[in-house]
């Protein structure tokens, strides 16, 4: 029975590598919005029902056929792309419009730009946002954050404008619905975003 659930999993596996090697052969012989195009049609169910799906496939297909250092990424790196322009799809954005896409050490980063971020908040109805807060935590604050139960307090006992003086980042966020999210990240979360960021 393990050994064919075994085989039944590597079959699957070999469906969708292959399915996403003929996504990567589309990209780089019929062009860019047939592999778009396919993608976007197989994940139609994941996209608002406004977006207009033709316009997401051609534009996202011009912006990557007419940029070279796009055009250059490997197999791997061309897949990430697709699923990229596929998640911003997702919001209704736009490749070049709402967001551009920079090859940062080898793998295509997407980068949205404020147009991109009005769609996302178009998407939340603002009425719905109870409260939203962020901040930082300094050496020398009084700070505990339960990860579990997601309690968290801040006493802020320390000014500063160094980056090195940061322990720690939250934001949080009710809605009217009662739903609340509290996210935490320590110095070294921030570090490793910060490393990856084309931007710094």
């Amino acid at each position: 029975k393990k050994g064919k659930t075994k085989r039944m999993e590597n079959s699957k596996n070999e469906l969708i590598k292959k399915e996403e090697e003929n996504y990567i052969t589309l990209i780089d012989q019929t062009g860019v919005e047939n592999a778009i195009g396919k993608l976007v049609i197989k994940n139609s169910s994941l996209l608002p029902d406004n977006v207009a799906t033709e316009r997401i496939k051609n534009s996202a297909g011009f912006y990557i056929s007419n940029r070279e250092d796009l055009m250059k990424l490997d197999n791997n790196s061309k897949m990430q792309m697709l699923y990229g322009v596929l998640k911003e799809a997702m919001v209704g954005c736009e490749a070049g419009t709402d967001y551009d896409i920079i090859p940062f050490k080898g793998k295509p980063v997407i980068i949205r730009k404020k147009e991109g971020w009005f769609k996302v908040i178009d998407l939340i109805k603002p009425a719905e946002i109870v409260r939203f807060t962020n901040n930082v935590v300094f050496k020398g604050d009084d700070f505990n954050f339960n990860p579990v139960t997601e309690e968290l307090k801040h006493i802020p006992k320390t000014t500063s404008d160094k980056y090195e003086d940061i322990e720690y980042a939250y934001a949080y966020i009710k809605f009217a619905n009662g739903f609340e999210k509290t996210i935490c990240m320590s110095k070294k979360d921030l570090d490793s975003i910060k490393k990856v960021s084309p931007s710094g």
